[in-house]
């Protein structure tokens, strides 16, 4: 058990952002409670345990395969990206059994991943307030794969708006 503990505490730990010049880092953990709490506002409370449960570790199998940039993973060929995929997987598993057996209805698993790049974005606005100018090359991409993902009808269209519209204006000052 004590492993386990090291273990979650040792994912918590790895740093984001590692491919961009930050003011002020961001770790696994800090990134995985503003998920949880973000998508706690957004659904006005009534998220599900298994997406609550899947946000808080969707990023803990890092400490297995590290951080690897969204831009990287999209341009690995699938087989290996999804090998990532299964070996990120098994190493949150290790840590927590349970999550074996959780599974998100495909609006969950679209909130997760629409909240996880929200938070992306919402920490390169952060940094843009701190004066790091840098960091619009992150911002831009979170921006476009948001835009990707809300079409007219996706839920939480407006707030990823909002999100988008706060950034724009940050970067252009």
């Amino acid at each position: 058990m004590l492993s386990k503990i090291h273990k979650a505490r040792d994912a918590g730990a790895i740093k984001r952002f590692h491919t961009a010049r930050l003011i002020q880092g961001e770790t696994v953990a800090e990134h995985s409670f503003n998920l949880v709490n973000l998508i706690m506002i957004v659904t006005n409370g009534n998220a599900s345990r298994n997406l609550i449960l899947a946000a808080i570790t969707h990023d803990l199998g890092e400490y297995a395969v590290g951080d690897i940039p969204s831009p990287i993973k999209r341009a690995l060929p699938k087989e290996v990206a999804h090998q990532i995929d299964l070996r990120e997987e098994g190493a949150v598993q290790d840590i927590h059994p349970c999550m074996k057996g959780i599974f998100l209805a495909p609006a969950e698993a679209f909130l997760l991943s629409l909240a996880d790049k929200l938070d992306g974005l919402l920490k390169c606005i952060d940094e843009l307030r701190m004066g790091n100018r840098r960091i619009t090359t992150a911002g831009d991409n979170y921006c476009n794969y948001i835009i990707e993902m809300c079409d007219f009808d996706a839920p939480f269209r407006g707030v990823a708006l909002q999100i988008i519209q706060e950034y724009n204006e940050e970067a252009n000052k």
